[in-house]
């Protein structure tokens, strides 16, 4: 990532400077006694960068998606209205390598909000988070599916809940089962988000409650989003296409990869001089303007809020050596969420490859997002 982004000047902590490039230029964060007192008056455009966020690949080569402040203020007039629909404190609950950590920590600043910060222990474990609820009289909780579901199965955690406002989901599908979950626990208003990070983290939202059928809503402000055939030809509503974004929202495309900005950032044929973003995510138009999210077109999947390609994995089990054939296919569970599974086959009518070659493939090809893990019991063993 640092090759890519081409950073000049990296700050970290002592331990992560020695795994760091001797050539690199590095400060550590324990070696800044104090801040300057005065600081430069430096102007920012609306096309100036905010970040660059790398989505997180399957196999650890992500894209550093640019995002402009243009995109970003556009995205805070939505989302400031929704905040203001609890007045306690924000949970931040989101590691800061995730664009939603955006949503639940700058912009409730940026409204005078108090936001409750959390520790990586807390994140993971439903009963340490519960405590932080308790204590902290938070109000706003911004999760994944996936993060909720786990945090549902812990009794200290329903309890805490019931005494939460609003609850923003998003970075997967949203499940009936779980929304009836969440709504045993807490009266809060649940809101569905979904947005990719190329259009500056959330795209559409909608209130949603047991019962209903549950869509993606509707473009937020200043976002237009498309329904398009593979010709680029406009969907009938009700008829399945691919979601094409378009609007403030989008970044400026991929850093250091025009080739890739090319292929994924359209020219808008329907808004002069404008652009679009080539999701790969199929969904429909409903006749009431909400949209479905109908999967992907591709082998991608979201999993934990994590992009997640199929083809990648398969590809890290084929390239160990190991393997004839292999296949992976993402499997929903009882309970609404989701898990991955790979098949393989093993080459000559072997049975077995050896004790630990499978996590040799893993270690070696795989981001560390996506290794298997056991079920985790209270004590997080």
């Amino acid at each position: 990532m640092l090759e890519t982004a081409k950073a000049s000047y990296v700050l970290c902590d002592r331990e992560t400077r020695s795994r760091l490039p001797e050539d690199l230029p590095c400060q550590a964060v324990e070696a800044v006694e104090r801040a300057e007192e005065v600081f430069e008056d430096v102007k920012v455009g609306d096309e100036d960068l905010v970040n660059v966020m790398f989505t997180s690949g399957s196999t650890g080569k992500p894209k550093g998606v640019m995002l402009r402040h243009r995109s970003v203020s556009s995205l805070f007039v939505s989302i400031r209205e929704l905040l203001s629909r609890a007045d306690g404190p924000i949970l931040c609950t989101t590691n800061v390598v995730f664009d939603s950590f955006i949503g639940e920590s700058l912009f409730p600043l940026a409204m005078g909000k108090t936001v409750v910060l959390t520790d990586e222990e807390e994140m993971m474990l439903p009963w340490k988070l519960a405590s932080v609820i308790t204590e902290s009289g938070a109000e706003i909780f911004q999760v994944t599916p996936a993060r909720l579901q786990m945090c549902l199965g812990n009794e200290a955690f329903c309890k805490a809940a019931a005494s939460l406002k609003l609850v923003m989901l998003g970075g997967e599908v949203l499940t009936p089962q779980l929304l009836e979950k969440l709504h045993a626990a807490t009266d809060a208003v649940s809101v569905n988000m979904y947005g990719p990070t190329e259009a500056t983290v959330y795209m559409t939202m909608i209130d949603v409650k047991p019962g209903d059928h549950i869509t993606i809503g509707r473009p937020l402000y200043n976002q237009r989003i498309y329904v398009l055939d593979e010709k680029l030809r406009p969907v009938m509503p009700t008829g399945c296409g691919e979601l094409y974004m378009a609007g403030e929202c989008l970044a400026r495309g991929y850093i250091s990869r025009p080739d890739l900005t090319e292929q994924a950032f359209l020219p808008d044929p329907f808004f002069p001089g404008g652009r679009m973003y080539k999701s790969g995510d199929i969904g429909r138009l409903r006749l009431d303007g909400s949209y479905d999210f109908m999967g992907r077109r591709d082998s991608q999947v979201k999993l934990n809020g994590q992009r997640v390609e199929l083809d990648e994995i398969t590809g890290a089990i084929l390239s160990s050596g190991y393997a004839r054939q292999a296949a992976t296919v993402a499997v929903r569970k009882e309970d609404g969420s989701m898990e991955l599974c790979s098949f393989y086959q093993l080459p000559g009518g072997k049975k077995t490859a050896g004790k630990g070659w499978l996590q040799r493939c893993e270690r070696y090809f795989l981001s560390i997002w996506y290794l298997p893990e056991f079920s985790r019991f209270r004590n997080c063993r």
